[in-house]
């Protein structure tokens, strides 16, 4: 998952934890930056091979505001 805050403040964090074959989801806690008002989120989603394709709301990615 990667995410930027409208002050452009980016970061990036795994969603998942990988053990062999099996993948699980990983809870994530981004922090905001002071004075941020809106986060914008997309994810980045692969297989087992080369393939990798990018969830982001047809490149408008996933906005959301904020709340202090």
């Amino acid at each position: 998952m990667r995410w930027r805050f409208d002050n452009g403040v980016m970061g990036e964090k795994s969603v998942t934890t990988t053990s062999g074959y099996t993948r699980t989801g990983t809870p994530v806690t981004i922090i905001p930056p002071a004075g941020a008002t809106s986060v914008q989120l997309w994810f980045e989603n692969w297989d087992r091979g080369s393939c990798r394709r990018w969830d982001s709301d047809y490149g408008a990615n996933y906005t959301f505001a904020l709340q202090p």
